[in-house]
Order: C-alpha cells, then structure tokens, then sequence
C-alpha cells in the first residue's frame, strides 16, 4: 500500500506525496475576478457583461463623476496596483508600482486624489494611502494603528473614515492626527452629506446611517431584515443598489430613497459576486460595476522525482 503525507504550501495548494514511491500529487488553485457591469436602462432583458476582456484579474471599481474615469485594481504587471480607465474599460493608465498588493481605490470628491490600502513598510498591517494624480505623489495618512478598512472619503474630500481597532476613525489629509468618530466598526461607508455618513457595520447586517455633527446618533436606514451585505453595495442620488443571497442565488436590488422600497434588479447565480467586491455607478451610462468571482479552477497535477523519496 502506497502512504501518502498531505501539506499545504504557502499558497494553500494541498499537496500529497508518497513516502516510498517519489511521486507527489498536487492541485494548482486559480479564481478570476473581472469587473462586469449591468446595463440599468437597457430596453430589453439583459445579465452581466466583462467590462475588460482579459485574462488577468480586476477588481473593486470605483467611478468619478468629476474625473470621469474608473479606478480598480488589475494585476495586469504582476502585482496588484492602482489603474484606471474611462467608464467604457478603455484608455486604460497604470498609476502605481508598489510591487505589493494593493486595494479598495476609493476616488476623492473632486476626482484629483484617490485613497487605498496597501501594506505598511514592514509587510505587519496595512495603512491608507493617498495618491495624487497631478503630480503622482503617494502618501500614506499620519496613524497610529496597526490595520485599516476600506477607506470612505469625507464630503469636502479634506479627510478619510476607516475603521480601526478603535472604531470609526477619521483621518486628515494635513498629516495632524486621526481622531475616532464612534467606536462602531465600519465595512463600507459613502458620505451622503457633509454631515451623514452612510455605512455598513462589520458585527452586523442592516444599512446605518450617522449623524457626523452628533457622532453619537446612529440610525438604522435599512433594516437588518433587508440589508445582509457588507461590501457589495454603493450609493447613488436616487437610492442605494446592494447585493443579497438567497438559496441558490444572489440578487441585485435597489433600495429608492424616495418611497423606502425595495426592488430587485437582476437575478444572478450564488457565488457570482465576490464577498468582498465592489460596487459603483456610472451616470453616464447608467451602468452598475461590480467585482465578478469566477468559479475556482483547480488542475491535479502528478510529478515524479527520484529527489521526492
């Protein structure tokens, strides 16, 4: 009987290998993640369509009314960075070369800057950084804490939310100290006004709503009942479009500002959208993007060497 030994390597492929009979059997892991975006005003029915026709992997759009350009992360060079390109996936620009792993670009209200994550100098946490697109500068913000969430950029666009390990935190531009706004935990926030921000919080489900002024003033905007994602959601002047899961499926859905409903959208297969995507709207063209999650390809791959024994 052959006996075989199971480990993980660092990319958490499972491996087997033989003890006696110097073989070793391994699966090679590949996930595809594209942005796709939903035609809203299409005359007919429609689904998803790739936004960039690629074989390389695209993640986490954001869109700029004033920049008129989308932001996202592609692996195109290797590594993941920050690009861009305009609303139809074309023009494409490359704008970092961190040679690590970027993530979440979130655009400035004025289109100039754009805020991320990446890891700090010593690869322990993550801080959130700032690049300007004028004359190309990277900065990270002043902190003092070990990691951050997805950055939300405040209404005037002179500072950045993010959760810490001490809650909400807000963090300014002018290096002067970040100073934490409520002890909530954030996901995903958008500033609706120049005092509300509207968020989703990572120890529950719901759509919450804060007043900036009264940082004690939390109100619930979508009940927990309706809202049960924390990423994959976005803001828009007439309502909000989020993603839910149900058996068997995930569904898009808005949520109108106006009369408080709730209406689905489109209705996908589960796992189509990734957990932790996400989502933005294109006036223009009145599209929504979306990180699209491919299913997981695996190859079982056999490799025999006299040096495995």
């Amino acid at each position: 009987m052959t006996l075989y030994r199971v480990l993980f390597d660092k990319q958490l492929h499972k491996i087997s290998y033989s003890l006696d009979s110097g073989e070793l059997v391994y699966h090679q892991y590949h996930r595809q993640f594209e942005i796709a975006y939903l035609s809203l005003n299409s005359k007919v029915p429609t689904t998803l369509f790739p936004l960039l026709y690629s074989g390389v992997n695209h993640r986490n759009p954001d869109y700029s009314t004033q920049a008129l350009r989308l932001v996202f992360v592609s692996n195109e060079s290797g590594f993941n960075e920050i690009w861009t390109s305009d609303f139809n996936g074309q023009k494409l620009e490359q704008h970092t070369k961190l040679k690590t792993r970027v993530a979440y670009p979130r655009w400035s209200p004025d289109g100039t800057k754009i805020a991320f994550i990446a890891p700090d100098d010593n690869h322990e946490g993550n801080r959130i950084y700032i690049l300007d697109l004028a004359s190309k500068h990277i900065i990270a913000l002043a902190s003092t804490y070990h990691n951050h969430g997805r950055p939300a950029w405040s209404w005037q666009g002179k500072s950045v939310y993010a959760s810490t390990s001490a809650g909400i935190t807000e963090f300014y531009l002018n290096n002067q100290a970040p100073r934490v706004v409520n002890s909530l935990n954030m996901g995903v926030g958008f500033a609706s006004s120049a005092s509300e921000l509207v968020f989703t919080r990572s120890d529950t489900q719901g759509l919450w709503l804060i007043n900036l002024n009264q940082p004690d003033v939390v109100e619930t905007l979508i009940a927990n009942t309706d809202f049960k994602t924390t990423n994959n959601w976005t803001l828009t002047q007439e309502g909000i479009y989020f993603k839910s899961d149900h058996i068997g499926e995930q569904r898009l859905n808005f949520w109108d500002a106006k009369s408080k409903n709730i209406m689905p959208v489109l209705q996908v297969p589960r796992s189509s959208l990734s957990s932790f995507g996400s989502m933005t709207y294109i006036p223009e063209s009145s599209r929504l993007l979306m990180t699209l999650d491919g299913y997981p390809q695996r190859d079982i791959m056999l490799l025999k060497h006299k040096l495995i024994r």
